[in-house]
């Protein structure tokens, strides 16, 4: 996915060091993007995805484990998507995903630049 959106030049940073990540848990950061957006586009397009770091799935507090990567004003904590792939997931299923992310990020980012 990383990959496909460096090729693509969409503005994206991974969360944490690859060293201390799971291999199956994708956590990017879009900066400038409504996550809230981005969220409910790629559901509209069948991809469930989800914002924030697995440790607050489900509460409306600040992820802990973002905030210690960016501190607690960061914008880093609101524009943060994570993936989270398994053994049912196809490559296809991936790539999918990864073609819908940069249509729709540059769609909700040249929004941002008409403002």
């Amino acid at each position: 996915m990383a990959e496909f959106w460096r090729e693509n030049g969409i503005d994206f940073s991974v969360n944490g060091a690859s060293a201390s990540t799971l291999p199956h848990v994708f956590s990017v950061r879009f900066p400038d993007v409504s996550i809230e957006q981005l969220l409910m586009n790629l559901d509209m397009e069948g991809i469930a995805v989800s914002s924030g770091s697995a440790c607050t799935a489900g509460t409306v507090d600040p992820s802990h484990v973002l905030v210690a990567l960016y501190g607690e004003e960061h914008p880093g904590i609101q524009e943060t998507v994570r993936f989270s792939f398994g053994l049912g997931n196809s490559l296809e299923e991936v790539e999918y995903a990864a073609e819908k992310v940069v249509g729709i990020v540059k769609r909700l980012k040249k929004k941002v630049s008409e403002k």
